[in-house]
């Protein structure tokens, strides 16, 4: 089976990858702000490491999109297209946002609450103190997640991400820029408690941090594999896409970022190991894309920013629920 199955698809596949090495190559420059931090936290040879490896991964990602897809889809469509505008725009601001945040964040926990860092776990060995970081991020991010599906104005940001019904290799980053702050600013506290020296195990570091990273992109692709006994311990392709999708009997399930335990602990896993539904929210009114047109991208994206911020009547409200407009139509 052809992977590329045109020339359309080699040119974009192309394109793709000249970007992500463009993108990748000012966090290895000296002067660049994001790269100081990085390499301040994690060490050089784990940033320079991370860079190639990301783009094989992409790869991958797109390959498995062609091999086995979820659902038939035009790969480069609308969606697509949109989702990379918020990959290029979210995640340097994401990077931007741990630049900011984490040397300032550590300085001010050292000098005014020393307490909450527990200093002996620098001396664990690495799984022990790394393990125990992110199980307390993983739990963190799965309540995060939950809290923003049942408070309706954390629900307003994040029903952006949920919007996207072409699942596709850039929708994880399709996230509103408030939501991502949130996220970038909760994932910090862990390594701060009770991270390691990250500077101290570059190799170990670089393949955590590559798998963290592209893991998310990975299930949130157009991909069909719910990963056999592996879906009892991690969110898989499959069983995150029941949380995106758009029938009541969905609503409000699967939550884990990284882990599904969580879920099964708490009562909010859906098990429908086969079923791979339509994604979307139910009776939204969020501006949607419908060109993959520069322009059209770009006013789609500056007003689906905007639509959370708008004041709605709290009948509107009610009505414009997921759960209350599916089980009405």
């Amino acid at each position: 089976m052809r992977i590329l199955k045109s020339r359309v698809d080699a040119l974009v596949f192309g394109a793709l990858v000249v970007l992500g090495l463009v993108l990748m190559a000012p966090l290895v420059g000296l002067s660049n702000p994001i790269a100081t931090v990085l390499t301040d936290i994690f060490g050089t040879r784990i940033v320079l490491m991370l860079a190639p490896a990301s783009i094989v991964v992409c790869a991958a990602i797109f390959t498995l999109e062609r091999w086995i897809p979820a659902v038939d889809q035009e790969q480069f469509g609308p969606g697509f297209a949109q989702d990379a505008v918020y990959f290029f725009i979210s995640q340097p601001f994401a990077w931007w946002v741990f630049a900011a945040t984490a040397p300032a964040t550590y300085r001010w926990a050292d000098a005014n609450a020393s307490w909450i860092i527990f200093d002996q776990a620098k001396s664990w060995p690495i799984w022990l103190s790394g393990g125990i970081a992110f199980l307390i991020a993983d739990f963190l991010f799965w309540a995060r997640h939950y809290a923003r599906h049942k408070i309706p104005l954390l629900w307003r940001f994040h029903e952006v991400h949920h919007s996207q019904t072409e699942y596709n290799l850039f929708t994880d980053r399709r996230v509103h820029l408030m939501d991502t702050l949130g996220s970038k600013l909760l994932g910090w506290v862990p390594l701060l408690v009770v991270g390691p020296d990250l500077r101290s195990y570059s190799v170990p570091v670089a393949v955590a941090g590559l798998i963290v990273g592209w893991y998310p992109i990975f299930y949130h692709a157009n991909v069909r594999t719910n990963m056999g006994p592996l879906r009892y311990l991690i969110i898989t392709p499959q069983t995150h896409r029941i949380h995106h999708s758009r029938e009541l009997k969905h609503y409000d399930t699967n939550f884990g970022l990284y882990l599904s335990i969580w879920d099964r602990m708490f009562g909010t896993y859906s098990g429908d190991d086969g079923d791979y539904p339509q994604t979307g929210v139910a009776g939204s009114t969020l501006p949607m894309e419908t060109s993959r047109h520069p322009i059209d991208l770009v006013k789609t994206y500056v007003a689906q920013f905007v639509h959370p911020f708008k004041r709605r009547s709290p009948a509107l409200e009610e009505e414009r629920k997921p759960e209350v407009f599916a089980e009405a139509h």
